[in-house]
C-alpha cells in the first residue's frame, strides 16, 4: 500500500483537529470548574432564569421560548431551561448545569473551527475562559444568552470563498435570537456588504436586519430603550473602564482612577499603532473584532451608568462582550513577528491572566431544590429557591402550585414517580 504526502497531510489535518476539539472540550470543563466550582458541587437555579422563565416555562410549555426575559429573546437560556424540566423536573439544576457546559463548549467550537479570517482560532477560543472578570457569566444557564451572542461575530469574519450559508445562517439565528448584541453590531455586517458586493454578504445582512427587527421590537414594547446612562458617559471614563480595567482592575469603583486611566491609555495607544503600522499582517478580523468591542462595550454602558460597573463587584456582566471581542482582537497580533510587540503582548496577555486568576472565581451556598420540589408536590403550593447573590439566607423564590410541580415531575423522563395517591 502506498501512503502518499497528501495522505499524510490530511492524517495530520484530522488528527490536529481531534486534538484541538479534545482541548476545547476538556478546557471548557476545567475552567468552569475552576471558576464556578459550587455549581458544579451544588447546581443552583439563578436569577431571572427561575423568576420568570421558569413560571412562563410552566405556564406557556415550548413557547414560552419566543417570550421575552428582561426585555428581549434569550433563546439559548430558555432552550436549556425547557430541555432540563423535560429531562427531569426534580434534577433541573443538574441537568441544566450539563446542557450550559455542552452549550458553552459548542460556542468556543465554533469559533475554533468556523472557516473564519481570525488567526490563531483555537486560542480565539480559549482565551475566552480566561477573561478578566468575576464569573458571574460563566457557569450557568441563566447567562448562557451572553455566550450565543458571541456566535453573531463569527459570520462577520467569514472567509469569502467558504460558503456553508447554512451554517452561517445558523450562527446568526442563534446568536441574534440571543440578545440585542445583533442590533448593535449590524453596521459591521453593512460596511461588510458595502466593502465585499456578494450574495454571501448581502444575505447575511438580511439576515442581521430581519434578527435585528426582532430583538428591536421587544426591547421597545418594554421600554429598554428609554435609558438615560449614556448622560454620565466621558471618553476619559471610557477608557479607563474598558481599556484600564483590563489590564489593571482597582479593587472598588473610584479608587486608583488615575493610574487606571493612564493604563487604559497605554492599552489603547499600543492598539491603535498596531492597527495603524500592521494593516496586511492582522487583516480584516483585527478591525472588525475591534469595532465590535467598541459597540459592545457602547451598548453595555447604554443600559447602565458607566460610573457604577466594575469587572469584579458591580455589573461584571456589562465587560463580558467587550472584553471577549477585544481579547480575541489581541490575539491576531500574535501575527505581527516583530520583537517589540510580542514582548508587548506577552505583557498584556501575562495581566490579563493575573486578572482572571485575582477576579475569576466565584462561589455560592447550596440549595436543596429537590426538597422543595418534593414539598411542592405534597402540597397545594410550593416556594422553590433560587440564587442571586449567593447566599441561601436571601435567595429568591419562586412559586408553583402542587399541580404544577406534580405536573412537571409526571412528564419528565427520567425520576418521574410521584407519591402514592399524587395524581399528575
Amino acid at each position: 500500500m502506498t501512503i502518499t504526502l497528501t495522505d499524510v497531510l490530511n492524517r495530520y489535518r484530522e488528527r490536529r483537529n481531534a486534538g484541538a476539539l479534545i482541548l476545547t472540550v476538556c478546557g471548557t470543563l476545567l475552567a468552569l470548574i475552576l471558576r464556578r466550582p459550587d455549581q458544579w458541587w451544588a447546581p443552583a437555579i439563578w436569577i431571572e432564569e427561575g423568576t420568570v422563565a421558569l413560571p412562563d416555562f410552566v405556564a406557556n410549555g415550548w413557547s414560552s421560548l419566543v417570550h421575552p426575559m428582561m426585555g428581549y429573546l434569550v433563546l439559548p437560556t430558555k432552550v436549556i431551561l425547557a430541555l432540563a424540566a423535560t429531562v427531569s423536573f426534580r434534577w433541573l439544576p443538574e441537568v441544566e448545569n450539563v446542557l450550559n457546559y455542552a452549550f458553552t463548549a459548542g460556542v468556543l467550537a465554533a469559533i475554533a473551527f468556523s472557516p473564519t479570517l481570525l488567526r490563531h482560532r483555537l486560542s480565539c477560543a480559549l482565551v475566552l475562559l480566561l477573561l478578566p472578570t468575576d464569573s458571574e457569566v460563566y457557569g450557568t444557564a441563566a447567562y448562557a444568552f451572553w455566550w450565543g451572542s458571541i456566535l453573531i461575530v463569527l459570520p462577520l469574519l467569514w472567509q469569502p470563498a467558504a460558503g456553508r450559508p447554512l451554517l452561517r445562517s445558523a450562527l446568526l439565528i442563534v446568536g441574534g435570537l440571543s440578545s440585542p448584541l445583533v442590533l448593535t453590531l449590524s453596521p459591521l455586517f453593512a460596511l461588510r456588504a458595502a466593502l465585499q458586493r456578494n450574495r454571501a454578504a448581502f444575505a447575511d445582512l438580511a439576515l442581521v436586519g430581519a434578527t435585528s427587527l426582532v430583538q428591536a421590537t421587544f426591547v421597545m414594547k418594554t421600554a429598554q430603550a428609554a435609558n438615560t446612562a449614556y448622560s454620565v458617559l466621558t471618553p476619559a471614563l471610557f477608557v479607563r473602564k474598558f481599556f484600564g480595567y483590563f489590564l489593571d482592575p482597582p479593587p472598588a469603583v473610584g479608587v486608583h482612577d488615575v493610574p487606571t486611566l493612564l493604563v487604559g491609555v497605554t492599552l489603547l495607544a499600543f492598539l491603535v499603532a498596531c492597527a495603524a503600522r500592521f494593516r496586511r499582517e492582522l487583516g480584516p478580523a483585527y478591525y472588525y473584532l475591534m469595532g465590535a468591542f467598541l459597540l459592545a462595550a457602547i451598548a453595555s454602558v447604554a443600559r447602565v451608568p458607566i460610573t457604577a460597573i466594575h469587572p469584579a463587584v458591580a455589573g461584571p456582566r456589562y465587560f463580558f462582550l467587550p472584553f471577549a471581542f477585544l481579547l480575541m482582537a489581541l490575539v491576531q497580533l500574535a501575527a505581527i513577528h516583530i520583537r517589540l510587540v510580542q514582548i508587548a503582548l506577552i505583557a498584556v496577555v501575562t495581566l490579563v491572566a493575573r486578572n482572571a486568576i485575582d477576579l475569576g472565581q466565584r462561589h455560592h451556598e447550596p440549595l436543596d431544590w429537590r426538597a422543595a420540589v418534593t414539598a411542592c408536590i405534597g402540597a397545594e403550593r410550593g416556594d422553590l429557591p433560587v440564587h442571586w447573590d449567593g447566599h441561601s439566607a436571601t435567595a429568591w423564590k419562586v412559586s408553583l402550585t402542587g399541580a404544577d410541580c406534580r405536573r412537571l415531575v409526571g412528564r419528565s423522563w427520567f425520576d418521574n414517580t410521584l407519591p402514592a395517591g399524587a395524581m399528575p
